[in-house]
């Protein structure tokens, strides 16, 4: 008895994907940098395409491409785009989340229908006479190296391509001269408890939207700021919003629409984070601060919790083209600097700037301790009797010099601890530990200390000291 084997034809490989044309086009329309990464070969759906081409030439116009300029281009055109099919882009939660897997999956598509393209014309040079065969040898060379391009290089939306101009940042604020707090990066706050933290937010949250009291100028023209608060009651909240309201000189008895806070104190832990991604994608502003950053996760002191939140953090901040500020306080002893837990490790190296305040009487000191850029001059701000936040004149206490080189005296102080000489790499490493810096701006801060007298270099041994010490 003869057996046969059934043979099973495998199912033909899908061509295209409407609903990942459709998500890849929600976040180009969110963030129209994306549209940079896209091509009109990549849409087979006809609404699809049609979008996607409007989409372009608002953005090639200088226009914003977002559903109101797509419409109104489409009617100054006649291109019939539907206003249903264009809103049902952003049904999806986050749509920016998964572009590189999405745009990924349409560079394969196409490239499969290319492939099914040359396939076809190998065909027809195999069974018809008709077709010249080196013509058609040639027709499919070339269609392969059109397959090869469209698929592109394993990892190419990760690749740096040197061809491609890139911007330096962008900064939301500028003091003398020189700017800090980039769009698109992560920077952080920090200090002892009860020390500031909240208050430095509010006076860059009142920079960025155009308070110039501080020395320091917005960059930024008329964007919006986001303020999160995970720690206080929500009447201290309101308290910290009617200040930068004051230094704004706006009613303090209702909203503005380019400043809004949120409370998250009560909302469970585990829903802050996506209320927050949400938000910050739906307002897109310029500045979001996040007041209690530690507590977006369970345990601060977890790696895998840690890496994970700012992982998400770097991933927001980039996606929505804003500066994510992360508050957060410093170790409990005296002489130690640092953020707290891994969380505090991380964010000092991913932030590129850090900022710490220090209460000294009725004075808030604030200096950078960390950057990416050109560092800013330290400043300060004290609170009246009334609870206005006010810019403390370089007059009045300790002058903003005199602030920086006592603290950069008590660093050098912490870091020889009971050594009287240390090499230079010694002394690098010391500081960048107590002061809680990477090593490049310990380098910095040793070099500034020497050049202010405070370390004494040996001629013969080249070991450093304290003068005086």
């Amino acid at each position: 008895m003869e057996h046969t084997i059934a043979q099973t034809t495998p199912a033909p490989a899908p061509m295209a994907d409407a609903q990942c044309e459709r998500d890849a086009l929600g976040a180009a329309l969110t963030y129209n940098q994306l549209l940079d990464s896209l091509s009109p070969e990549l849409f087979r759906d006809p609404s699809c395409s049609a979008i996607f081409t409007a989409a372009r030439a608002v953005r090639s116009a200088g226009g914003e491409a977002d559903v109101v300029g797509v419409m109104a281009w489409s009617a100054a055109h006649q291109a019939g785009i539907s206003p249903e099919a264009l809103t049902s882009l952003f049904d999806r939660p986050n749509p920016a989340s998964p572009f590189a897997r999405n745009l990924a999956r349409l560079r394969e598509l196409a490239a499969r229908r290319r492939m099914a393209a040359v396939a076809s014309l190998a065909r027809a040079a195999a069974t018809s006479e008709v077709v010249g065969l080196r013509q058609a040898v040639e027709a499919v060379a070339e269609g392969l190296r059109s397959v090869d391009t469209a698929a592109g290089p394993a990892g190419a939306e990760w690749s740096v391509d040197l061809a491609k101009p890139c911007p330096g940042p962008t900064f939301l604020l500028s003091q003398d001269g020189v700017g800090f707090m980039p769009r698109g990066d992560l920077q952080a706050i920090k200090a002892k408890s009860k020390s500031g933290k909240s208050l430095l937010s509010a006076v860059l949250a009142a920079s960025v939207l155009g308070c110039a009291a501080f020395g320091i100028s917005s960059c930024c023209g008329q964007a919006g700021v986001v303020y999160f608060d995970t720690e206080q009651h929500p009447r201290s909240t309101m308290r910290l919003v009617r200040r930068i309201h004051a230094m704004l000189g706006w009613h303090t008895d209702r909203n503005n629409p380019r400043l809004a806070a949120y409370c998250l104190r009560a909302m469970p832990m585990a829903e802050r984070l996506p209320f927050i991604r949400r938000t910050v994608e739906r307002a897109r502003p310029a500045a979001v601060f996040i007041d209690g950053v530690a507590d977006l996760l369970a345990d601060f002191n977890e790696v895998g919790q840690s890496t994970a939140l700012i992982g998400e953090l770097m991933r927001l901040s980039a996606g929505a083209d804003c500066a994510v500020c992360c508050v957060l306080h410093t170790n409990k002893g005296d002489g130690d600097h640092g953020m707290k837990g891994h969380l505090g490790t991380l964010l000092l190296q991913k932030a590129s700037e850090v900022f710490e305040v220090t209460r000294r009487a009725d004075d808030f000191v604030v200096e950078q301790t960390d950057c990416r850029n050109r560092p800013v001059a330290p400043f300060a701000f004290s609170i009246t009797d009334s609870g206005v936040i006010m810019p403390v004149e370089m007059g009045r206490g300790q002058a903003a010099a005199e602030v920086r080189a006592a603290r950069l005296t008590a660093v050098m102080r912490e870091s020889f601890g009971p050594n009287p000489e240390l090499t230079y790499g010694e002394l690098c490493e010391a500081v960048a530990v107590h002061a809680a810096v990477s090593g490049r701006t310990a380098k910095r801060k040793v070099t500034e200390a020497r050049a202010m007298g405070i370390l004494a270099v040996d001629r013969h041994t080249e070991k450093y000291s304290l003068k005086g010490g």
